[in-house]
């Protein structure tokens, strides 16, 4: 680029201080459109690189953040998985104790019963018989 400047300088000086002929003014004259071409297509061809880095750029960046935005969009489910995993393992363990405490109650009550029972001397069907008629005439009652 800048020997076609250094031309196009050459060229004016000619011009300017010397008489030419025909011929050689044409060639003059030819050689600075050529010239002018050239920066006009340098120009043109900077500008349009220049553009093409800026869209790349944009897009790139629109790339970058939409990928950023999955990994912490990955990153928060992770951390909602892991928390609901941890919530869902203390209402197994809360549950399990709930049972077992079920469990131990039951056993206390059936312990209970047979006690009564072995004081009472009854049967063991004889005394669901005997609640039975109890709780029936207990509803008549009311």
């Amino acid at each position: 680029m800048l020997a076609s400047f250094g031309k196009l300088h050459q060229f004016f000086f000619v011009l300017s201080y010397s008489l030419l002929t025909s011929t050689q003014t044409l060639i003059l004259v030819i050689t600075a459109v050529i010239i002018a071409a050239e920066v006009i297509l340098l120009v043109y061809f900077l500008k349009s690189r220049r553009k093409k880095k800026e869209a790349f750029a944009i897009n790139e960046n629109q790339e970058t953040a939409s990928f950023r935005s999955t990994i912490e969009k990955i990153e928060d489910l992770e951390a909602e998985k892991e928390n609901l995993i941890s919530q869902i393992d203390e209402l197994k363990k809360t549950a399990d104790a709930k049972a077992a405490t079920l469990e131990s109650e039951v056993n206390a009550l059936r312990d209970e019963m047979n006690k009564r029972k072995s004081l009472m001397g009854v049967p063991e069907a004889g005394v669901d018989s005997e609640l039975k008629k109890n709780h029936k005439h207990n509803a008549s009652e009311n």
